[in-house]
């Protein structure tokens, strides 16, 4: 996707949307992430990097909390890993659920070890799975936030970042999905999304991210954008 857009000082610059690559411990958790490069002339200018986790990956790379937690969590285990996860916990002196015990069990017997440990509270929640839905994914299934933004020094101030956040806002309200800022940010970021906010053209708002601290991050909404 290529879009031609005007800056300061008389500059226009070429936006170019493509998807990076993901290792496959990256790619197993559901991520994906894209790139927006901005180009002046021969040389590029600037780039971000949008990342999430898509919920049809996630669902097909992990199909129970087994797979999930130790992608995400790197603390326990699922059936087909345990040997290396005993391993593991043997090293670090871990002994939360008898490695050595369940090591020599049958296949059914610790699947069935794992379901009746599935239903018990976790961290302040219910179950495991009640922590996966309302914590561990909260804020980045299907929820594309900044994940790395860089505009060259020459090229600050020229309006090249906000074009690069427009842009990728506007593709991704095509898709069915808001843009949204990260819940960590440099100081430069932070001016950046006070400008955003403070732009009456660009349709943002505020929303809260119910992680442990409940984070509040700033949404582009282009999802009711008719005008392309």
């Amino acid at each position: 996707m290529l879009s031609s857009v005007a800056l300061k000082d008389g500059l226009t610059a070429e936006l170019r949307w493509s998807e990076v690559p993901q290792k496959k411990w990256d790619s197993n958790k559901g991520f994906r992430v894209f790139r927006v490069s901005a180009r002046v002339g021969d040389e590029e200018a600037g780039y971000l990097r949008v990342a999430y986790i898509c919920s049809s990956l996630h669902a097909e790379r992990n199909p129970t909390v087994w797979h999930h937690i130790p992608r995400f969590s790197g603390w326990c285990y699922y059936p087909g890993d345990l040997y290396e996860t005993w391993r593991a916990y043997k090293k670090y002196q871990l002994n939360v659920l008898s490695i050595d015990g369940l090591a020599r069990r049958s296949d059914e017997e610790m699947q069935a070890d794992l379901d009746r440990w599935a239903q018990m509270p976790f961290k302040g929640f219910r179950t495991i799975q009640d922590w996966i839905d309302k914590c561990s994914l909260i804020g980045h299934l299907d929820f594309p936030y900044v994940d790395y933004a860089k505009v060259r020094d020459k090229y600050l101030r020229k309006g090249i970042a906000t074009a690069m956040y427009i842009f990728a806002a506007k593709l991704l309200a095509e898709q069915g999905m808001l843009f949204r800022s990260s819940g960590i940010q440099s100081p430069r970021a932070k001016a950046l999304w006070s400008y955003l906010r403070w732009r009456k053209d660009i349709p943002t708002r505020q929303h809260v991210i119910p992680w442990h601290n409940a984070v509040e991050v700033t949404i582009i909404d282009y999802s009711g954008d008719t005008n392309g």
